[in-house]
């Protein structure tokens, strides 16, 4: 039976369960700027190579979907609607590249977390 982080397993033959030490959670500041990124906002401009989404705490993302869209990994993109988009780079001006760009919820309580 699998569960969050840990697997178990019934049957003939097996030992006495013995859970095993939760993992440590690395710090917050070593999960900073690694791939893949990820940030849910509602779409504000899609102007050009590079749209703006406002995220859940009113910050202005800027993503630049040419990769998405090149790879056909993103929609038609409609201006007030909720948006993921999915990178592993940003470049020197702050803006993720996207390889994917999805819908998401309408709710920010539900959006993932951003990364």
């Amino acid at each position: 039976m699998a569960s969050n982080q840990q697997l178990t397993i019934f049957g003939l033959g097996g030992a006495p369960f013995v859970a095993r030490a939760a993992a440590a959670a690395k710090p917050a500041a070593l999960n900073t700027h690694k791939p893949p990124h990820e940030i849910t906002g509602v779409l504000e401009h899609a102007g050009g190579p590079v749209l703006t989404l406002r995220t859940r705490t009113g910050k202005i993302a800027r993503v630049d979907d040419s990769d998405a869209l090149r790879t056909k990994q993103t929609g038609v993109l409609v201006p007030g609607n909720a948006y993921t988009a999915q990178g592993t780079t940003y470049d020197s001006t702050g803006a993720l590249h996207a390889q994917a760009i999805g819908r998401a919820k309408a709710s920010p309580a539900i959006w993932p977390a951003d990364r």
